[in-house]
């Protein structure tokens, strides 16, 4: 016999895959999608008598022992717009997609229980034409149909009066009532797109199940929590009909997930060639989990460690502060302001929480419209988190400390927009000259609270030792506010020669504050772009070849851009070690860049490429040291064919 003892494999695992997809109408459509995953168990060691070979075949036609099981229904509604013939300018798309899983406990402790899932995404997305809406009325379909040629000037009076007496019987628009309408109609489409998605995770589920996910026999976890639908009371449920594992060794945590993802565009043209494209977007999350689990000493199932995180994003206005002046000592008005509108929030928010229906009226209600040492209302310092977060925004919107909202997660996203305006170009003076002139501007502004928590305590919390009471949400890692222009103003020129001119001018700002540590970091930028560009043919240089000029009969493009860029960061701190403000620039930087190139292209397979480039860097603080990059060179490429 052989020394080494035998090993036998058991790994015998079945792949079940389902799926179907019903067209129940022209704007209906099901699909169904689920995959389950089995193992077969087999008797330990070598197949060597009947028994063990008959359990494996029983095993098998019974097709194992189920381990995961996921499946997917998605349901898609077009509305029937179009047949309406007052909405068909419209259309509306609905989705709806469920998720569920179920996974086996691990098989070494299977009294852990299973794992249950779910999810759902409801999706909305509308376009709406308001070209087609207008055009619903004669008159201003007229008005967007292009007006009809003139005719042919003929040299006769006679001709003329035909002309004018042609034009009256055809009931043409006059050049101002078209402007005026056109205008009022500036509106031309519309998009909104909103996607709403909630999910649960469930573990310590102690039953098996059947077809479709669910467990027939003890209607179990249910057909709405297998497509989809939740109840924050579900886990309780579970819990009361015994379907919940009682074993204390359980620590997975429950968990609870819901989104909201809201994006919109529209465009307006209030003249030709002048067009609007405005953008929103607001996206939300929150996530509730602890640990669900049977506690011996109550006798119960009972939320241990319970959380709720979140986060938030939305795009928002802070243009009224955008250009805010920075002194030589690096202060500014927008600071100043924030400083300011600290004691107004904290007045506002004590009269919230502590007056009549406040969350802290019972505990607190005596102490309303009382100070501390500081002169700030008692529970809310000048370094509360929410009283810094409220004033900040304040502060970089340029709105009223007294009239903000209180909440910042329930507002309205502001929305950015890009201007084109190519009009120019149609000027009988210039067209001549310019075959486009194109002058831009763009502005996009995001508010981002990357991580904020609600406390279980809020209501029924004590003052801690700064004096500060816990309020609805508390803020981990602060606020932001990302802001650009790019660009402020831009114009790119194209003449009919192949000359090409542009200059761009772009600032951005990005706005911190922690409202932990109250210190907030600004960085600032600004860009000047100028560009020029010449496009030939032909061009005769001053070199002869065999007694000839040579001269360049294919493309020629030379080019030449320059840079400058500052960039600065600066620190802020409220009330340091000393008591004062401190404002100090921690980086910085002023970049200067220099990039002519010239490009030849001899034939269709071989380019020549000549190019210089510098970038020299001067820092604004004395911790780094100016330099400067420089390279240059010619390339050439050959394209095999």
């Amino acid at each position: 016999k052989s020394i080494i003892p035998v090993l036998y494999d058991k790994t015998f695992s079945i792949n079940r895959v389902y799926g179907w997809k019903w067209n129940l109408t022209k704007s209906l459509s099901v699909d169904y999608a689920a995959t389950a995953n089995s193992w077969v168990e087999e008797p330990f060691g070598e197949l060597d008598t009947r028994e063990k070979r008959d359990t494996l075949r029983r095993n098998f036609f019974d097709l194992g022992r189920l381990n995961t099981f996921n499946q997917t229904v998605n349901a898609n509604y077009s509305l029937p717009l179009r047949k309406i013939k007052l909405l068909d300018w419209a259309t509306v798309t609905t989705r709806y997609s469920a998720n569920y899983e179920w996974r086996n406990a691990p098989p070494a402790y299977e009294t852990l229980g299973n794992t249950i899932q779910n999810s759902r995404t409801i999706g909305v997305n509308s376009n709406l034409n308001f070209i087609s809406l207008y055009n619903k009325s004669k008159f201003l379909k007229k008005v967007n149909r292009p007006p009809s040629r003139r005719p042919v000037k003929k040299d006769t009076d006679e001709l003329e009066e035909d002309s004018k007496e042609e034009k009256k019987k055809k009931g043409e628009i006059g050049k101002t009532t078209r402007g005026v309408f056109k205008f009022l109609m500036m509106l031309k489409q519309a998009q909104v797109t909103a996607n709403f998605t909630d999910g649960t995770t469930l573990p310590g589920f102690t039953e098996n199940i059947d077809g479709i996910g669910q467990n027939f026999a003890k209607n179990t976890p249910g057909l709405p929590f297998i497509f989809g639908a939740q109840n924050e009371n579900f886990r309780n449920r579970i819990a009361q009909n015994g379907f919940l594992t009682r074993d204390t060794n359980q620590i997975a945590r429950f968990i609870n997930l819901s989104g909201v993802d809201i994006n919109g565009s529209a465009t307006v043209e209030p003249i030709k060639g002048f067009r609007i494209n405005l953008s929103f977007s607001k996206r939300q999350s929150l996530n509730t989990n602890s640990n669900f689990r049977y506690q011996q000493s109550e006798s119960q199932f009972n939320d241990v460690f319970y959380t709720e995180v979140g986060s938030y994003t939305t795009s928002f206005g802070s243009w009224n502060t955008l250009f805010d002046r920075l002194e030589d000592d690096f202060s500014s008005a927008a600071f100043d302001k924030f400083k300011n509108n600290r004691l107004v929030l904290a007045q506002r928010l004590q009269a919230r929480d502590f007056g009549a229906g406040g969350a802290y009226n019972d505990l607190y209600g005596d102490s309303l419209n009382q100070r501390n040492a500081s002169g700030f209302p008692v529970g809310y310092t000048n370094k509360h988190q929410e009283v810094l977060l409220h004033s900040f925004i304040a502060a970089y919107s340029g709105r009223n400390a007294a009239v903000v909202k209180l909440n910042p997660l329930k507002g309205l996203p502001i929305p950015n927009w890009r201007i084109n305006y190519s009009g120019l170009s149609k000027v009988k003076a210039l067209k001549k000259i310019f075959s486009n002139i194109t002058i831009s501007h763009g502005y996009s502004s995001t508010l981002n609270i990357n991580s904020f928590q609600r406390p279980q305590d809020y209501g029924t919390a004590e003052l801690d030792t700064s004096g500060n009471i816990p309020t609805e949400y508390r803020f981990q890692t602060g606020v932001s506010i990302i802001e650009r222009l790019t660009p402020l103003i831009g114009i790119d020129v194209t003449t009919k020669e192949g000359l090409s001119v542009k200059f761009e001018y772009k600032t951005d700002r990005n706005l911190q504050l922690n409202v932990i540590s109250a210190r907030m970091v600004e960085v600032r930028n600004k860009e000047f772009v100028i560009g020029a560009g010449y496009r030939t043919t032909g061009v005769r240089l001053p070199i002869k070849f065999d007694g000839k000029r040579i001269v360049l009969t294919n493309d020629l493009n030379i080019r030449f851009d320059f840079s400058i860029r500052d960039g600065i960061t600066i620190v802020r701190t409220l009330e340091s070690n000393n008591g004062q403000d401190d404002y100090r620039p921690t980086a910085g930087i002023r970049t200067m860049s220099i990039r002519p190139s010239i490009d030849y292209k001899i034939n269709d397979s071989l380019n020549l490429r000549m190019f210089y480039n510098r970038n020299s860097n001067n820092p604004v603080t004395s911790t780094s040291f100016p330099s400067a990059l420089t390279d240059f060179g010619v390339i050439i490429r050959y394209v095999l064919q």
